[in-house]
């Protein structure tokens, strides 16, 4: 399961869900969710999208894409 990390009008969180398709993912907009924000901010994160992966951060949308084609989750 991915947990997507975004806020709206972000054009790289909405590539990051296109090319989670198919994938069981939650999108958490932070500008929605105060704590959310303040987890993410804690991370050491200051921009989005921030993608994990059952716990694991993975990144923003250039690391997701390498990680699902180096994990052969992509199309």
């Amino acid at each position: 399961m991915f947990v997507v990390y975004g806020k709206p009008e972000c054009p790289w969180c909405d590539r990051v869900k296109d090319i989670l398709h198919g994938q069981a993912h939650t999108y958490i907009d932070l500008s929605k969710d105060d704590q959310a924000l303040e987890y993410i901010r804690s991370q050491g994160h200051k921009t989005v999208p921030q993608v994990y992966r059952y716990g694991e951060h993975i990144g923003g949308y250039e690391a997701t894409n390498k990680f699902l084609k180096e994990n052969k989750i992509a199309d």
